[in-house]
């Protein structure tokens, strides 16, 4: 896909230097696809032209990631994605920004990057390939399309806030709990504050619990007590809001996770 891509870019007339690959090195699909791609750079030129490949290995720490199957791979390639885009945009050079290769976590992930980062200049592509070119390219391995075929990119849409609205990239740079946190208002913050500073350290952490689990049942798994005992729990953190609220608010579960989600998590960055 990064060679028929770029097949297409430098036929329409553009100039392309520099192609950065983000992908899953550990996996040896991947890794095995990129090594033959290094075969088409060689001496940084592709097709007699100066352009220079650059691999971007997405990692967990000191891992190098294989799949996305969890919360802290998918924020790893957040992160990868996020980390590339920047480095571009400080150069200014226009960006290609190719969505059809690799599994689709990656391409939601770069489009949440380009809203982020993206000038209007940039552009967002997919690509179009029939399904019998698409079946010959799998078969026989090819690494270019062949002659006469509809391999053709379509532009795709992507919206760089920050560039309209100057007021957005704050928001956007933080993850999604983050930024439930910045949009806390004060008022509300300081009536969070009121109630975890009355309640117990069995309630406080009967509090996460109900914050990050789906049932009563799950968040007594997590404590390791008895539905029952959460129900004590939970009966006094309820009325312990109603006084903060000042019965504006009549608490159930989808409140706690309203309110104090977004207050633990800037609790926890103390």
């Amino acid at each position: 896909m990064v060679t028929l891509t770029l097949d297409l870019l430098l036929a329409q007339g553009m100039e392309v230097d520099e192609v950065l690959v983000l992908y899953l090195a550990g996996n040896p699909r991947y890794s095995q696809a990129y090594q033959r791609l290094v075969g088409e750079f060689a001496s940084d030129r592709y097709g007699g032209r100066a352009c220079r490949l650059r691999a971007i290995p997405i990692r967990l720490g000191q891992r190098t990631l294989a799949e996305v199957r969890s919360q802290p791979e998918v924020d790893a390639v957040l992160k990868a994605m996020k980390a590339a885009l920047p480095e571009v945009e400080a150069s200014h050079r226009k960006v290609h920004l190719s969505l059809s290769a690799g599994p689709r976590m990656l391409a939601l992930a770069a489009v949440s990057a380009a809203a982020l980062h993206f000038t209007p200049s940039d552009q967002a592509w997919h690509m179009y390939t029939p399904r019998p070119v698409a079946e010959e390219i799998e078969t026989n391995r090819l690494l270019h399309a062949p002659a006469g075929s509809e391999v053709r990119l379509l532009r795709l849409p992507v919206t760089p806030w920050p560039t309209y609205f100057p007021g957005t990239r704050a928001l956007l740079e933080r993850s999604p709990r983050e930024a439930q946190g910045w949009l806390l208002d004060e008022e509300n913050r300081s009536r969070c504050k009121v109630v975890w500073e009355g309640l117990s350290h069995s309630r406080r952490e009967a509090l996460r619990a109900l914050c990050v689990t789906e049932s009563r049942l799950e968040a007594a798994e997590r404590m390791g007590v008895k539905v029952g005992t959460l129900d004590d729990h939970k009966t006094a953190i309820f009325r312990a809001c109603r006084q903060a609220w000042e019965e504006e608010q009549n608490p159930d579960l989808g409140f706690l996770r309203r309110y104090f989600s977004p207050f633990l998590a800037e609790l926890d960055e103390v």
